[in-house]
């Protein structure tokens, strides 16, 4: 009783941890497609009000990762989506750890 309790609690925590990542990865990808060249960051210094749908923030963040990935840095939102997936359905669960240090 008490295994499969524990079994089913760390299966809804995965499946947590899953959910977390896709709302990381959702997050990710507007801020990535809001992206404008005009908006303050470290490398852009505007009294404008900034485009991106996550603010300051969001701009903040993508202009590195443009400037210094450019298309590449949509593989983070991918990466991030895909794992979430495979968390939430649990398949490929116990390499979670290996896989994203490879990707």
């Amino acid at each position: 009783m008490e295994r499969d309790t524990e079994a089913a609690l760390r299966r809804r925590g995965m499946e947590l941890v899953g959910l977390i990542l896709i709302a990381l990865a959702v997050l990710a990808t507007v801020m990535l497609r809001t992206y404008s060249p005009d908006d303050p960051s470290l490398f852009s210094a505007t009294d404008e009000a900034p485009r991106n749908a996550l603010g300051l923030i969001g701009a903040s963040l993508a202009d590195p990762l443009h400037r210094a990935l450019g298309w590449a840095a949509y593989g983070i939102p991918l990466t991030l989506g895909v794992w979430g997936l495979r968390l939430v359905t649990h398949v490929g669960e116990s390499r979670v750890v290996a896989r994203t240090v490879l990707a």
